[in-house]
């Protein structure tokens, strides 16, 4: 790596096995955007057909969730996503023939919202996934759309609150370039024009670095398509619903240590793909037949460039260490993060 980091502990570094080179995948072209305001098919989501939640039992529900997970899926199992929650990116989805209808709401966080999609036949699968960025600042709340329209009507947001994320934090964004300079001080200012622009920013952030590590062979989504802040993707689940977040899953314990090697085996790839995670966890690693995906790609940070990459690595393999100790997996994840790192 090009600038300094702290030297290796022992003398035993241990060299990692060559790992394909970063995919030079095909050149991109600039989605539009959807303008605000264009229409919708009628989709008849939220019309109540789905089975209500207290004829289901918890117990038929996959056996690799945890009871807790388990019990939150039989109460949602109707949840329907009600047409006026779309938010208007996902209609470049629906007009390029992606998509046919929101089937569900999987997952709203501080940075975005998730959302299973019924894809089109044409395109080869029958599920997808649809993440949007919120506007930047907007606190979370539990429905999107509320979020949506308190950013549109809040003008004076700059001398408001904002919420600490990712996207403030410039220990992610060094390293990070954008090439017309009027756009560059707007973003660096938290103008609002530099808040449209961060927006898409990070939403084009994922898609470019899923596709880079997907063609690589790492074990992550394969992204679809990008316009404006979403970003449309392989759905990692199925009819019965997503697939469960490392914390919300029961691993079988014999499997744990094979399943914490390719978690490392991965994170060495994305190295030699020059970038960490940079935001690792239980959280957004999915556990799914008997494999383990990796997901939230947009923080990633250049491992030769950004002066923090090697911190964010460590911080990065602590909480994969921490995690599977619950299994009984034990190591030392400082020295592993220098051997990646060196290895790299």
């Amino acid at each position: 790596m090009s600038h300094s980091m702290p030297e290796p502990r022992a003398a035993g570094a241990t060299a990692l096995d060559d790992l394909p080179e970063p995919f030079e995948g095909y050149a991109l072209d600039d989605l539009p955007v959807t303008p605000i305001g264009a229409g919708f098919p009628d989709t008849g989501a939220g019309d109540g057909d789905g089975p209500r939640a207290e004829e289901l039992d918890p117990l038929n529900l996959p056996r690799w969730l945890t009871e807790k997970t388990r019990r939150e899926r039989a109460l949602r199992a109707d949840e329907r996503v009600p047409a006026h929650v779309y938010y208007p990116a996902l209609g470049q989805f629906f007009s390029d023939g992606w998509i046919s209808d929101v089937r569900l709401l999987v997952q709203s966080g501080k940075e975005a919202t998730v959302y299973c999609c019924d894809a089109n036949p044409s395109s080869g699968y029958s599920l997808v996934a649809a993440k949007v960025y919120r506007p930047v600042g907007v606190k979370h709340n539990k429905n999107p759309q509320a979020a949506y329209d308190e950013a549109s009507l809040r003008h004076t947001f700059e001398r408001k609150v904002k919420v600490r994320t990712f996207t403030w934090d410039a220990r992610y964004r060094e390293g990070r370039g954008i090439q017309d300079a009027r756009l560059r001080r707007a973003y660096e200012n938290h103008s609002r024009t530099g808040r449209e622009v961060q927006n898409t920013t990070w939403a084009r952030a994922e898609y470019e670095t899923l596709r880079r590590l997907y063609g690589a062979g790492a074990a992550v989504p394969r992204p679809l398509a990008q316009a404006g802040n979403a970003v449309l993707m392989e759905f990692c689940g199925d009819e019965d619903g997503p697939a469960p977040a490392l914390y919300a899953a029961a691993l079988p314990r014999a499997d744990a240590e094979r399943l914490f090697w390719s978690v490392i085996e991965n994170i060495a790839l994305w190295l030699r793909c020059g970038l960490v995670h940079a935001d690792l966890s239980a959280y957004n690693l999915l556990y799914w037949r008997g494999g383990i995906t990796a997901i939230d790609f947009p923080q990633a940070v250049d491992a030769a460039v950004n002066p923090h990459a090697f911190e964010f690595l460590v911080r990065d393999v602590t909480n994969v260490c921490r995690h599977f100790g619950r299994y009984g997996v034990s190591v030392d994840p400082e020295p592993l993060a220098y051997d990646l790192w060196e290895g790299a």
